[in-house]
């Protein structure tokens, strides 16, 4: 048994609220350091929100997308910095493997549609194969 902080009712051991006068038996200290802290998720919750729609996304205008026209002139042989150039900017590695002395770099670019899309395998810095599906 232990003695409620502020009324002296002796009260059980693991009581969290004294039955007699109803207050919390926590340390005033770690109850408002836990307000705090609430608070404070809060306020980061409700920036990651307003952040969502600002302006420090990249605007549609300054992304990069492929079109057909571009894919259609990317050629086997070519290096990824020739199809970079046709592009206009660098592609996703999808995939990066080694094997043998051998690599291999897959890459890809969104069309404007965010859907249609275009591959390219690149194997010791040469382009063996393209592919692309929806492009515009």
């Amino acid at each position: 048994m232990k003695k409620c902080k502020y009324c002296q009712t002796e009260i059980d051991k693991k009581a969290k609220i004294c039955p007699q006068c109803h207050k919390s038996q926590a340390n005033p200290f770690f109850t408002a350091l836990r307000i705090i802290l609430g608070i404070f998720i809060v306020f980061i919750g409700i920036g990651v929100i307003a952040g969502i729609g600002s302006n420090s996304e990249e605007k549609d205008e300054d992304k990069c997308y492929i079109t057909l026209e571009e894919f259609n002139k990317i050629e086997n042989g070519m290096t990824y910095d020739q199809v970079k150039d046709i592009v206009g900017c660098e592609g996703t590695v999808n995939s990066d493997t080694e094997i043998m002395g051998s690599k291999m770099t897959i890459y890809s670019w969104y069309g404007k549609d965010g859907i249609s899309n275009a591959n390219v395998n690149i194997q010791d810095n040469k382009l063996i194969n393209k592919t692309q599906i929806g492009l515009k």
